[in-house]
């Protein structure tokens, strides 16, 4: 380090070096930087009233050609330890304010400066999301669907005050059988324009890089407005309505719950042995298929048997992986078709406890079925349903 072509802030300089002179000093600084004594022979050299740990850090700073964005004043930098000598790694100071070269600065001006951007962030987002700007859904146009995923989506995240949807990701309980039916139950409620984006949501909420801020942000992390009225309802009535729909035909809405129950059970069962394994279009079939005569419940029992032979299989016979959990899939089609062809008594296998129903699966059956447990061990059928609605 060439230390006369530095500028030295001299008045700068740390206690335990005050008492030499500049010409000392900078024959220290020389002999530090530029030869290979050792540290305590220069503090020897030098009587220095130092730690070996105190010298460097009494070493007085630098100016740099940085100029403070705040004050103009130029930026100082420490001189280094010669242990760690990439100089420009330290980060410049001013020495007016107090404003560091880094991003997570903490001086007065840095804070101010965050706070009057996120005020600014705050006004645009309220202005954006501003109820006003929202044409509301009437709720005599919800069709079961819509009302059903809101009902889910309500119980799982409804804040306390009842005015609010919690952002998805501070849930207590699960929205869907599966992340992949949760993602759609939101986007679908999002599209429809049947939950609108809250003005006081999260800052963190909204991705500040690009021109199209406010309007891109994390769909698990921003608060949502329900943005259904009812001109002869409250607002306490309208959650009511919403959140207890009225039991209708929804055949389709059961089959697809029962599909990810299966699903979830047999993405649970692969992990438990070690096999790999992301739902295809086979899986989709097969499981499709015997959903037409068996419950979610018993195709849990075909899964719990196909996964159990298919690791012994693969432990004894020496196959790959992969191989053993494709052969699930087989084993689950093959045990499905011999219980109908052999009209087989197929035990329902309990909920498993790792696994306990979802937001939506408690709706459909408990509120609108009024099923129960039924809902997953009853094979889903229009004339269960045809039954329930002429009990009501």
């Amino acid at each position: 380090m060439n230390i006369e072509n530095i500028e030295l802030r001299w008045n700068l300089i740390g206690n335990g070096l005050k008492e030499l002179n500049r010409s000392k000093i900078l024959n220290l600084l020389n002999d530090y930087y530029n030869t290979d004594k050792k540290l305590k022979g220069i503090i020897k050299e030098y009587q220095l009233n130092l730690k070996p740990t105190q010298v460097v850090k009494a070493f007085p700073p630098f100016m740099t050609e940085l100029k403070c964005p705040y004050d103009g004043a130029r930026m100082l930098q420490k001189l280094p330890s010669r242990t760690f000598p990439e100089i420009m790694t330290r980060k410049e100071y001013c020495p007016k304010c107090g404003h560091k070269n880094m991003e997570m600065c903490r001086c007065d001006n840095c804070i101010e400066e965050e706070k009057s951007k996120r005020k600014k962030c705050r006004e645009l987002i309220e202005r954006t999301y501003s109820q006003e700007n929202h044409e509301k859904i009437l709720l005599s146009l919800l069709s079961l669907k819509d009302r059903l995923y809101l009902s889910a989506l309500l119980r799982a995240t409804l804040s306390e005050d009842a005015k609010e949807i919690k952002p998805i990701k501070l849930k207590e309980n699960k929205l869907a059988p599966t992340k992949e039916m949760e993602k759609d139950i939101l986007n679908y409620l999002i599209d429809r324009q049947i939950i609108k984006v809250a003005p006081d949501s999260p800052l963190e909420a909204f991705p500040e890089d690009g021109p199209n801020y406010p309007n891109t942000y994390y769909i698990y992390e921003v608060n949502y407005l329900i943005n259904v009225q009812d001109e002869n309802l409250d607002h306490e009535e309208l959650l009511k309505r919403l959140e207890y729909p009225s039991a209708e035909e929804c055949l389709i809405l059961w089959k697809e719950i029962a599909y990810q129950e299966v699903i979830e059970f047999l993405i649970y069962r692969m992990d438990a042995v070690g096999f790999k394994f992301s739902p295809g279009k086979k899986t989709r079939l097969v499981i499709g298929q015997l959903l037409k005569n068996f419950s979610a419940s018993q195709i849990w029992y075909f899964i719990y048997i196909s996964v159990a032979y298919s690791y012994q299989w693969r432990r004894e016979s020496g196959v790959s992986w992969k191989q053993g959990a494709n052969s699930v899939i087989t084993g689950i089609e093959t045990r499905g078709q011999r219980a109908i062809a052999e009209e087989w008594e197929v035990k329902s296998f309990s909920r498993n406890f790792n696994l306990p129903a979802s937001q939506l699966a408690l709706v459909l059956y408990n509120s609108i079925l009024q099923l129960g447990s039924n809902g997953y061990m009853k094979v889903p059928s229009k004339e269960i349903i045809q039954e329930k609605l002429e009990k009501l």
